[in-house]
């Protein structure tokens, strides 16, 4: 072999080495950026905690209880729609861009400040960990930073044009689902309906017979429509309030009707207290005990439950 080409031969081994460090560097730094960057939890259906606290210290935990059903801080189910579209960008936020050396200051700054920090656990591990926001000028993009990572980017949901730092607002008065009964027909054990200080309608469930007081026979399909009404029972919009203090007021004064529901399952109990509304006559004031929350409802959607113990009985053949 001549030594042109021993030559040559080593040239290429440099060359190729030389490559070599190159491709390896240039992929370390690939996977630095990757991961901070890396936002998203594609797998929504693994996560089972949210855990979010915002700037003036105020602190929720979402806890999925079962496959569609999230608690906030472990006793207030919340509403679907919120949970799905924060699960929404949970799946889908992506990087838009890099912030730029001139605003990367003044991001930075403004996430010490404004931040709601965001912690994604799927089967109880945590992985991902994040500061969230406020919008960019035009509205288009959020602020992210990951809590370990080193930069802020402005990221979107590809095809959406928003913010959005609002999906993370959780709070227990807004996020509270608007539904009051989380049982089923199959699970009543009881329902009092009291209407001007006086019993209406008492039903009781021994096995799968029920029966009401002062009632010989009942109707089995206007009791069966009755009770199936109880899961379509919505709060219009619930109130701010501070804990009891406000419901506690509500209860010295005399309730127009209550609805008292009992469940095989303890934690399932109701007690529905409807006060005149002096926002507006189509609404009735709400409180739900034991929570004492207090809301509105509509006084059409819950007409149907106010009915006396005669209007199920079997017509006499």
């Amino acid at each position: 072999m001549s030594k042109r080409t021993i030559f040559l031969l080593a040239g290429l081994l440099v060359l190729g080495v030389l490559a070599w460090f190159a491709t390896v560097k240039r992929n370390a730094n690939t996977s630095v950026d990757e991961l901070d960057v890396m936002f998203a939890v594609r797998d929504t259906s693994s996560i089972n905690k949210i855990f979010v606290a915002d700037k003036d210290g105020s602190r929720y935990l979402l806890d999925r209880t079962s496959r569609t059903t999230w608690t906030i801080n472990k006793n207030i189910v919340a509403s679907p729609i919120l949970v799905n579209a924060l699960l929404e960008v949970v799946r889908d936020v992506d990087m838009k861009r890099p912030c730029t050396a001139a605003e990367r200051t003044e991001v930075v700054k403004h996430l010490a400040a404004e931040h709601k920090k965001v912690e994604i656990y799927a089967n109880n591990e945590l992985v991902r960990s994040y500061y969230v926001g406020g919008s960019t000028v035009d509205h288009l993009g959020t602020y992210f930073m990951l809590t370990d990572g080193q930069n802020p980017y402005v990221c979107h949901i590809p095809g959406f044009e928003g913010y959005l730092d609002v999906r993370y607002d959780v709070d227990t008065v807004g996020w509270k689902s608007p539904k009051i009964f989380f049982g089923n027909s199959k699970s009543l054990k009881a329902v009092t309906l009291t209407s001007g200080g006086q019993t209406a309608l008492q039903l009781s469930r021994s096995g799968n017979n029920w029966t009401a007081e002062g009632v010989s026979v009942l109707d089995q399909q206007k009791l069966n429509t009755y009770l199936d009404n109880f899961n379509r029972v919505y709060v219009g919009e619930w109130k701010p309030t501070k804990g009891l203090a406000v419901a506690d007021s509500l209860n010295q004064k005399p309730a127009q009707a209550t609805v008292q529901i009992e469940d095989e399952n303890p934690k399932l109990n109701r007690l529905i207290k409807l006060y005149a509304n002096q926002e507006t006559a189509h609404y009735w004031q709400v409180v739900v005990m034991p929570q004492g929350s207090i809301g509105m409802v509509s006084k059409d959607l819950f007409s149907p439950f106010l009915v006396r113990a005669d209007k199920l009985a079997a017509k006499a053949k």
